[in-house]
């Protein structure tokens, strides 16, 4: 009887961990379950999808489940929830979020690839139905109909790093004015001083502008739920969209 490898997230981690097992043993059997829709996709693509340099979502697909199953004899299990490991019995419970149906698979080895997710803002206001994070690709499908349908003229994003640099270009792309408010006085992350400096002057001659040192107290929304105004402590800033990105936290809790 072959051994069967579970694989718990299916994004670049997980898929690349199945190829990879699927190539040292090809009598494996090796099971996917991804609680998303979507897998095998390039994240680090979506900004350049807000900026029209990819034209359209499609495009950060790489590869579908069918062709996993085809090309590599992996079943790929979408919108399959893993709710809990039990290692002394070698086996996991798994919710069909379909059906909501929670059944129980054995395993002979596993590989939680479960990634990271975007760290939580406790703002009020965070739930508006035009705040945005960019991580997953139905964020990315979210954000993306959002700018197509409602044409935004102004957005704050919040965090300084690299999502917000790309993020920058793809605003200054379709026209939108973009302000950077940021809790430390830093621009990249980690990027070395000199390069912070001309990544400040390119930001700066794009019409980009940034706000350092500030901290976000609340989002004010209108009637329909939407955002028009960010309070912050150095002032307010009137906008039609807010894209967070502060960071992600490791998705761990079903290891503990």
């Amino acid at each position: 009887m072959a051994k069967r490898l579970i694989v718990i997230g299916g994004v670049a981690a997980g898929t690349s961990a199945a190829s990879r097992a699927r190539r040292v043993d090809p009598s494996l059997e090796i099971v996917l379950f991804e609680k998303g829709e979507y897998i095998s996709y390039g994240a680090c693509d979506e900004p350049y999808l807000m900026g029209g340099v990819i034209d359209k979502p499609e495009r950060l697909l790489v590869r579908s489940p069918e062709e996993f199953r085809k090309k590599q004899n992996i079943d790929i299990c979408l919108r399959h929830e893993v709710v809990r490991i039990i290692p002394e019995e070698k086996t996991v419970l798994v919710k069909n979020l379909n059906t909501a149906q929670t059944e129980r698979f054995s395993y002979d080895a596993l590989i939680i690839a479960t990634g990271a997710k975007p760290r939580p803002l406790d703002v009020p206001g965070a739930d508006a139905r035009n705040f945005f994070q960019l991580k997953f690709y139905e964020q990315a499908l979210s954000l993306y109909r959002f700018l197509n349908e409602r044409n935004p003229k102004r957005a704050v994003s919040y965090g300084a790093g690299f999502i917000a640099l790309e993020m920058a270009e793809a605003f200054h792309l379709r026209g939108i004015e973009n302000t950077i408010i940021n809790r430390s006085n830093r621009v990249g992350g980690r990027l070395e001083p000199e390069i912070e400096k001309e990544v400040k002057a390119i930001l700066e001659e794009k019409g980009v502008r940034c706000q350092p040192e500030t901290t976000i107290k609340e989002f004010v929304k209108d009637s329909s739920g939407m955002i028009t105004r960010v309070v912050t402590d150095r002032g307010d800033f009137e906008t039609d969209m807010v894209l967070c990105s502060i960071g992600v936290v490791p998705e761990v809790e079903l290891a503990k």
